[in-house]
């Protein structure tokens, strides 16, 4: 990489603010505004991924995002001085909060052009990614001692390869409304979320998680269907927004879909049908045609959550990170299979 692509931003006390003598590229002109802007403004517009609802504009405050920023530092334990590099878009709060992050706790932020496939050459402490990244990235993830994986979820491929590798990442859950993560999960070594420090959780009469934090103004009620271990640990199971109620039962798609992983190896996603007797069946889809017979007896799957068929259909819709645009394909799936 050239270096004259990055950009340093260096909080430290003492040090010298930005490389100004290199000819700014875009992306590092937005990151030096959204720097300018935090220092300037109390409250901040972001938009929502649509975790707790439609997709929306909402306001986060400067001290929320302050205490957010101070409380992940602490969970990882990350001081004054800490060198991190920012490879995700500054639009948005991901990539907002990495350079927050730097300001507050007094960090070295090294930032490279947002891409799928971030390259760094020297060793740092801290890193945030999406899964998407570090999976194209796997061969520069030993110069970061430790990595947040948010976004989407870490499916078993990706852990068993940072098992592999002897890194030491986290996979975090938390939205926009949170202000990015409100727990994190050690990839490899723990089963369940933890919750960073000056949050509390419970769940509402649908077991989704609420949440309540001395950064957030109010507490926020998720679609995220849980199981509580104690009061500051959980195991996120899925959406309430999926569900599928085959029969009068109710099944996780995304629970489906982590026993699958290891047996089928294209991507693939569970949906379903619309279906006059179940009211909705159980489907796999995938974009290519699946060339192997899938052993369902060793996949530890109940025999309700086994899909009813399997469907190719190419072009499956997706979201600029790769997740799949799961209400936009059970749309086209409901067009094309109307119920018999």
């Amino acid at each position: 990489m050239n270096t004259q692509e990055l950009l340093i931003l260096d909080f430290r006390p003492g040090k010298e603010f930005y490389n100004a003598d290199i000819e700014m590229l875009q992306w590092q002109t937005e990151i030096l505004e959204w720097v300018e802007e935090f220092r300037s403004e109390e409250n901040f517009l972001v938009q929502t991924s649509g975790s707790t609802g439609k997709p929306k504009k909402i306001s986060l405050s400067k001290t929320a995002m302050i205490q957010s920023a101070k409380s992940t530092a602490g969970f990882l334990n990350l001081p004054a001085g800490t060198s991190a590099w920012l490879c995700l878009p500054v639009q948005y709060i991901a990539g907002k909060m990495m350079v927050v992050r730097a300001m507050v706790n007094q960090w070295k932020l090294i930032c490279s052009r947002p891409t799928t496939t971030p390259i760094i050459h020297e060793n740092v402490d801290f890193t945030a990614m999406t899964p998407m990244q570090a999976e194209n990235s796997m061969q520069i993830l030993h110069h970061c001692r430790k990595i947040i994986l948010g976004g989407s979820p870490v499916g078993e491929a990706l852990e068993e390869k940072i098992k592999i590798l002897g890194l030491t990442a986290f996979e975090t859950y938390g939205m926009t409304e949170t202000i990015t993560h409100i727990a994190m999960r050690k990839v490899c070594e723990e089963k369940y979320f933890k919750t960073i420090p000056n949050v509390q959780i419970s769940t509402d009469h649908r077991d989704c998680l609420v949440i309540r934090a001395n950064f957030l103004d109010e507490e926020v009620v998720t679609n995220d269907i849980v199981k509580l271990v104690n009061d500051n640990t959980f195991e996120w199971l899925g959406r309430y927004d999926f569900v599928i109620n085959s029969g009068g039962v109710k099944l996780q798609p995304e629970e489906i879909e982590k026993k699958l992983t290891p047996h089928i190896p294209i991507p693939f996603l569970v949906s379903s049908i619309p279906d006059a007797v179940l009211g909705e069946k159980l489907v796999l889809l995938t974009e290519i045609p699946l060339k192997t017979e899938i052993e369902w007896h060793k996949t530890g799957l109940e025999k309700v959550q086994i899909p009813k068929e399997i469907i190719c259909l190419p072009d499956l819709d997706k979201t600029d990170n790769g997740k799949w645009k799961r209400r936009e394909i059970k749309s086209r799936l409901a067009k094309l299979f109307p119920p018999g």
